[in-house]
This record gives structure tokens, C-alpha cells and sequence, in this order.
């Protein structure tokens, strides 16, 4: 609840019981109701949310008591830490932040009663925080098992569960379609051979924590994708391209030939293939 100076007092905490507030002023701005209540001493300005002013309906002129007042006080702190609270909590939170948020971010009186209300929704339940992370995590295809616990592991979660709900949502399925993906990006900007590609790829991989012997199946069986994504003919004349100058002016052709040959299946291009580029030249 914001209270603003602007000519008026704070409202207060506790209020003398023997004391009444009128509403003195109501102002609607920005989708929120500004209250100005008078004690006929003093005036109190309180900012609410539209949805607790309807539900109070005031009209300028309406008497409260003390307690009448209070009661109507507590009620906009409520709404207001409720909504800060939720605001929060839509990140994916564990149950050590959610309750260092309650302790640290929001009034002490709120606490109990804001506690029973996330333990209600079953929202302080760290093995739903590492599925929401698994799945939001794996959305980007590029992880493997391990490196997903590792990860759900930094963010304060015990280990032991962040690797029961990884090994339980982590499918071959999955594992299949990471692996596919990353061989499928990789290709789309491959620039040489098909040869060199998989040897890249399958080190790649490997190096991400994906079992070799997955990888490999998959690459057989992703082949022919392969072939229509990586123009390797393409690749090669732009390689020779590259290297021209170094080989082709050579008066000895066999130096010449053995040039282009050595320098281009270093780079994992079919020998036939090279002496047909070095022909069609």
C-alpha cells in the first residue's frame, strides 16, 4: 500500500479506537482509486486497486471507525503484496527464493497468511521447479543429460533430485531429437566437405556430453538429409578457388595435380572428385 505525502499524513498503523474517518475525497486516475480520508484533524491519502474500492463501494461523505479504517488499510496491504508476490512467481522459482522473497521482499504481518496460501497452490515444491526447467530448458535442443543436471544443480537444488527428474523426463526420444537437430543446424551452414562434416559434428557432440555410439546411428540415419543440406560440389570448387593460385600455375603437372589432391583431401573431398574440378577448371 503507498501512502503519499503531497499535504497529506501517512496512515497510520494503529489509529485512537476512539476516532472516525470520513472519505473525504475519492479520485479515479491510471486504473487506480486515490482515498482521502479525514479525521476531521487530518487527512489520510490511500492508494487501492479498483477491485478493493468496489468491493468496499465508498462513497465521499461515508463515517468509519478506527477499526473500520484498519480493517480497510490491511486489506489494500494485502492486495498489494499478493500482487507483488504473484508478479514474482511468474518466473519459475525454487522453494529456497520463493521464501527468502516472503521474508525479504514483502511486510512481516503478511507472511503467514501468504505462506499457507503458496503451500495451498503447492507452490514451494522444488521437484515442479526442475520439470519447468527441464522443459524450458530443453526447448533449445543442445543439451544433453548431464549438462542439464549440472545446470538445475547451480540453482540450489539438491542433487539427488535434480538427477531422479532428469533421468525421468529425459527420454531416448528426446536424446534422439537433440542429437537430430544439432546434426541438422550444423549442416545448414556447413561450408566443405561432407567427410570433414561428420568428423566435426560426431567430435562436437561427444564434446557436449552425447553418447558417441547415438551419434553415430544417427548420422547414418540422417545421410541423405545431409547430402541435400551440405552442397559439397559447391564447397569444393570453392575451396580449389582458394588454393588456386598455390597449385595451378605450376608448369609440372603432375606437381600441380599432386598439389590440389594433397591439399584437398586433407579437407575429407573424394579424389575423383578433385581431378574432375581440377579437369573442369
Amino acid at each position: 500500500m503507498e501512502y503519499h505525502d503531497n499535504n497529506y499524513n501517512h496512515c497510520l498503523k494503529t489509529v485512537v479506537e476512539n476516532k472516525e474517518f470520513e472519505v473525504f475525497k475519492i479520485k479515479k486516475q491510471s486504473g487506480k482509486v486515490f482515498v482521502v480520508f479525514t479525521d476531521g484533524s487530518k487527512e489520510y491519502l490511500i492508494e487501492a486497486g479498483p477491485e478493493i474500492f468496489e468491493a468496499y463501494a465508498y462513497q465521499v461523505g461515508i463515517i468509519l471507525s478506527a477499526n473500520e479504517f484498519n480493517a480497510f488499510c490491511r486489506e489494500v496491504d494485502y492486495h498489494e503484496g499478493l500482487t507483488k508476490l504473484f508478479s514474482y512467481l511468474r518466473k519459475n522459482r525454487t522453494a529456497a527464493e520463493i521464501e527468502y522473497f516472503l521474508h525479504f521482499s514483502l511486510k512481516t504481518a503478511q507472511y503467514d497468511r501468504f505462506h499457507r496460501i503458496l503451500e495451498e497452490m503447492n507452490l514451494f515444491n522444488d521437484e515442479k521447479y526442475c520439470e519447468n526447467y527441464f522443459f524450458s530448458r530443453y526447448s533449445w535442443f543442445d543439451s544433453p543429460q548431464a549438462i542439464i543436471e549440472k545446470l538445475i544443480y547451480k540453482c540450489n537444488i539438491d542433487s539427488d533430485l535434480a538427477k531422479k527428474v532428469v533421468w525421468e523426463l529425459y527420454t531416448e526420444e528426446l536424446m534422439d531429437k537433440a542429437i537430430t537437430t544439432l546434426i541438422v543446424r550444423s549442416a545448414k551452414s556447413w561450408r566443405s566437405s561432407i567427410n570433414h562434416f561428420i568428423l566435426k559434428v560426431q567430435d562436437t557432440l561427444t564434446n557436449k556430453g552425447f553418447e558417441d555410439s547415438k551419434i553415430k546411428v544417427l548420422l547414418i540415419e540422417q545421410e541423405e538429409r545431409i547430402k541435400e543440406l551440405i552442397d559439397e560440389k559447391k564447397n569444393l570448387f570453392r575451396d580449389f578457388e582458394k588454393i588456386m593460385d598455390k597449385y595451378y600455375f605450376l608448369e609440372d603437372e603432375e606437381a600441380k595435380r599432386e598439389g590440389f589432391l594433397q591439399a584437398l583431401t586433407k579437407k575429407g573431398y573424394n579424389e575423383n572428385d578433385i581431378i574432375r574440378q581440377i579437369k573442369e577448371y
